[in-house]
């Protein structure tokens, strides 16, 4: 794309400047739903970063976290700070937009007892902050997890807005 200046009075073009958008090009190498899974089967880490890479150019960007949201939530009431605690962590570890994959075990740090971080995830289930998409696939605790993307995501920020948009308009 090129900026041009032109004189006034005689239109002539005077200088020409070159901008360059700061897209990167994206080459495909598989089909996503074919070649690899949808983002919402996958389990692994891997399988995330193969399915994700192929529609996203920005997914090994470093991962925004919306820590001024979190700590909203906690001053308003709406969540404990365990609980922020927990959410911070899972926004924190998301694989690629937002998707967490892991086991519970690795949550342990924040809430030792697992009936009690498995009632955790439950109630931030039921706050519409995360969603539970896999249970108990690999270990008895393998979870994958996906955040509310207006707290978190690592990718491409375009995409963001209407994944927001799904997840609050949704019918799920």
């Amino acid at each position: 794309m090129q900026e041009k200046y032109v004189s006034i009075e005689t239109g002539e073009i005077l200088s020409k400047k070159e901008i360059n958008k700061s897209e990167k090009k994206h080459k495909i190498n598989s089909y996503v739903g074919i070649d690899t899974k949808f983002p919402i089967d996958c389990k692994t880490e891997d399988q995330f970063i193969e399915s994700l890479s192929n529609l996203d150019p920005y997914i090994h960007n470093p991962v925004f976290v919306n820590v001024s949201g979190i700590l909203k939530m906690v001053t308003d009431g709406n969540v404990t700070v365990k609980e922020a605690a927990l959410i911070t962590f899972l926004c924190e570890s998301v694989v690629g937009w937002n998707y967490y994959t892991g086991r519970q075990q690795d949550m342990s740090h924040i809430i030792t007892n697992s009936k009690n971080l498995a009632a955790m995830l439950k109630v931030l289930e039921e706050k519409k902050l995360i969603k539970i998409l896999h249970k108990g696939f690999f270990h008895k605790d393998s979870v994958v997890i996906q955040v509310n993307p207006f707290y978190t995501w690592k990718g491409d920020i375009k995409l963001k807005d209407s994944s927001v948009a799904n997840w609050y308009f949704s019918k799920q």
